[in-house]
């Protein structure tokens, strides 16, 4: 083996050697010299931010329904602590909060803004808190110590009541934060902050900003800059002298050019070392984070060096010229982030937009909701997708698909002949029909509740609605004509005047959702199903006509977001944590628990009309199914599972699946027999990704996506998740497959040394 350390050993020493190598962790000692100094400190959470607001209507209604009639401000002692917050709000603004609900898009983002601002400045001039007057507070046990301590209080321990004063004011609608923020500074100046969040999330943030670098100076310049300095050392093996002086020595051809490869690595190998330690170091030391993990990512970007070097390599030894070999690396490189590039933006612009997210089996049509927010309907006679609701008189369709207004529902209104649904976008939604006399055009009728999270019929064929803070029914007198034409800014109507609303409340009891509340509804007994980290609310309709609450039961809590799907004697919660669990709903007893599997997600729960079918569609495209008559499973019953995106029932012997990426097939639950298969047809752009770019882009190696593997190592794909928090479960983007770029990438550099050593092996020197 000695000769072989020797090649090595040599090798390295030429890395040592090389000027650009000096200059680069020059560089890179600058940088951390240059980021010594951040640090953090903790301080208490005082400020609010936009995102602490959680139901902005609500929270404007809240404060302006308190106001005095003459909207006096003389004789503030007497008036209640939310009627101060108001009386406190400048003349102007207390009337452009009057004005809310006429408001749209950045105007209702400027006087948000301004809302926010001010209760800041009442929160640093301490007059939310008066010690007289808020007694009757429902303050936390932080809140009633500071209350104790009034007349000793620092100015930021007062500044820290008096935020807790509002949210205990506000408590549906203002988010409680964590009593210490965080606070990154440079030198002694504050740079970033502050910012409410744990110390395990700033640890997560560190390392994906040390990831950053490191992407940077190792993964792009460091493995660049190795290329041109690695590329001439396979070619100077054939140099005159050079070849004749190793090969007369009694040893392996194939071992001395892996010897030469491997020493070509070192030169990564040292980079790498130095950047992350050198990361490692500063952030243990000056900031705490003492990630271990962090060390290794130096193999995995030693690895990905490896991968691109192998090309390099053999082109060194096929034309023994180290400027060829540079090209053909860089052409390579070039190559392989070309095809993930135009698979990326033809997946995006051709292919993401009509996946199906969701079917509708209403009146006698089928339809799917897409990515890209659009919904269509079932053309038999052009054996095709029509595209339904289209964009006319609601507005223009703006920015990226998965930005455009998406719709909620729709139902079909059996006396009107139309269907009705509601949009879901940044602006005020919009109630819309669509009918088939029009073409299925949209229209809008009126403005809908804020915060709607469902759209279905009763059992007695009346459209309803569960929004955030109650239920609506669509008006009795309801009439699907277009609103009157009026002014219009960029596209968006005005809203009209004197016309009434299409939805009207619903008595029954208050509640409040969010955006990670899970709801079912099962039409046949007019039950609603609200789950909410564990939480469950069961609401049902009386002989009356309003709702009632018959449950509210605190469960174990869990911090998983889930699917829930209602029969009619039982129901199913689907946890991201891979749990699917089958309740009672008369006693919300557990009746059965399944596991869905390790990193399987949850898409959406769906329960035959009738409620004996209970099923949950996972992001993997596998879907579940119980007959809750014999409580089986019945998952083998149901074709293209791993390709499943979406479902819903017909009856209870028919379902629809909507599998690939957007075929319909109906099945027959009796024994699995396909009923129907409609295919859409293909556009020229959906054949070229399908059956040319896609299929290239799997067996091409993916050294690039190498950074993501660090990255999910790094925990990358739990801050995924946290960002996505809020987001429809249909919606989330799931993590990249962490080990399936290493896997492609080490059958490539497999692949490119064995041709190598057959080549060397069999050439003539």
């Amino acid at each position: 083996m000695r000769p072989y350390l020797a090649v090595i050993v040599d090798s390295f020493r030429e890395a040592l050697a090389s000027r650009v190598l000096w200059i680069v962790l020059a560089l890179i000692t600058l940088t951390i010299i240059a980021l010594a100094p951040v640090g953090w400190q903790r301080t208490r959470t005082t400020k609010l931010q936009m995102d602490d607001i959680h139901g902005w209507p609500k929270f404007v209604a809240s404060l302006s329904q308190t106001a005095p009639a003459n909207d006096s401000t003389d004789d503030l002692s007497h008036s209640s602590s939310v009627t101060r917050v108001w009386q406190e709000f400048p003349e102007d603004l207390r009337k452009k909060v009057l004005e809310f609900d006429d408001l749209k898009g950045f105007e209702r983002l400027r006087l948000q803004g301004d809302v926010i601002d001010s209760l800041n400045k009442q929160i640093d001039d301490k007059k939310v808190y008066v010690a007289s007057e808020s007694d009757d507070l429902a303050l936390d046990p932080e809140g009633r110590e500071l209350a104790r301590r009034w007349d000793t209080l620092s100015e930021n321990e007062s500044q820290r009541l008096n935020r807790l004063a509002l949210e205990a004011l506000f408590p549906d609608q203002i988010v409680r934060r964590r009593a210490e923020s965080i606070n990154i500074t440079y030198f002694h100046w504050t740079a970033i902050g502050p910012m409410p969040i744990t110390n395990s999330r700033l640890e997560s943030i560190i390392q994906l900003v040390l990831l950053g670098f490191m992407n940077f100076f190792v993964g792009t310049i460091g493995v660049l800059v190795a290329i041109l300095i690695t590329s001439p050392i396979v070619p100077n093996m054939f140099e005159p002298g050079s070849i004749n002086l190793l090969l007369s020595k009694p040893i392996s051809r194939s071992l001395l050019f892996l010897s030469k490869f491997i020493g070509a690595c070192s030169y990564v190998l040292i980079c790498a070392s130095y950047v992350i330690l050198g990361f490692y170091l500063l952030a243990g030391l000056r900031l705490g984070v003492w990630s271990h993990k962090l060390l290794l990512c130096i193999p995995i970007f030693m690895f990905l060096f490896a991968v691109n070097y192998s090309v390099s390599a053999l082109s060194g030894l096929v034309w023994r010229n180290a400027i060829v070999a540079i090209v053909i690396t860089l052409l390579f490189v070039g190559g392989c982030f070309g095809v993930g590039f135009v698979r990326e933006i033809m997946y995006q612009l051709a292919i993401q937009p009509k996946e199906a997210t969701d079917v509708v089996v209403s009146g006698d049509e089928l339809g799917i909701h897409t990515r890209g927010g659009q919904y269509k309907l079932w053309d038999a006679e052009n054996n095709d997708m029509a595209v339904a609701f289209a964009s006319g008189s609601s507005g223009p369709l703006m920015g990226p698909p998965s930005m455009r207004n998406s719709l909620l529902g729709p139902v079909w209104h059996p006396s009107l002949k139309v269907y009705v649904a509601i949009t879901q976008s940044w602006s005020k939604p919009q109630v819309l029909v669509a009918s088939a006399d029009d073409d299925w055009q949209r229209h809008d009728t009126g403005s809908a509740p804020n915060g709607i999270l469902m759209l279905d019929h009763d059992s007695n064929g009346n459209i309803i609605a569960l929004a955030s803070d109650g239920i609506f029914q669509l008006r009795s007198d309801f009439q699907p004509t277009p609103t009157e034409d009026g002014p219009s800014i960029f596209g968006w109507k005005l809203p009209s005047i004197g016309r009434p609303e299409p939805f009207e409340p619903i008595d029954g009891p208050r509640f409040t959702l969010d955006s990670q509340s899970a709801i079912g509804h099962c039409p046949n007994t007019d039950t609603f199903v609200a789950w909410h980290k564990g939480k469950v609310s069961v609401l049902r309709r009386t002989a009356a006509g309003q709702y009632e609450l018959v449950v509210d039961q605190e469960g174990e809590e869990r911090e998983s977001r889930a699917a829930v799907a209602v029969g009619k004697q039982h129901f199913v919660v689907a946890t991201t944590d891979g749990m699917i669990d089958v309740y009672d709903l008369n006693s919300l007893a557990s009746v059965a628990s399944y596991q869905l599997g390790e990193g399987i997600v949850p898409k959406r729960a769906v329960a035959s009309k009738s409620g004996r079918w209970l099923s949950v569609v996972s992001h993997n495209g596998s879907m579940w199914l119980l007959d809750t008559e014999t409580m089986s499973r019945r998952d083998s019953l149901l074709p293209h599972q791993g390709r499943i995106r979406a479902a819903n029932f017909v009856d209870d012997d028919t379902i629809v699946l909507a599998a690939n990426m957007d075929d319909v097939i109906s099945v027959q639950l009796s024994d699995g027999k396909i009923l129907g298969y409609k295919t859409p047809v293909r556009t020229p752009a959906e054949k070229i990704f399908l059956y040319a770019v896609n299929p290239i882009y799997k067996i091409f190696p993916k050294p690039g996506q190498l950074k993501e593997t660090a990255g999910s190592l790094l925990g990358q794909d739990q801050d995924l998740a946290e960002i996505q928090e809020n987001m429809d479960l249909s919606r989330v983007q799931l993590p990249q497959r962490k080990w399936e770029p290493v896997i492609h990438s080490a059958v490539f550099l497999a692949l490119m040394l064995i041709v190598s050593i057959v080549y060397v092996a069999r050439q003539d020197f």
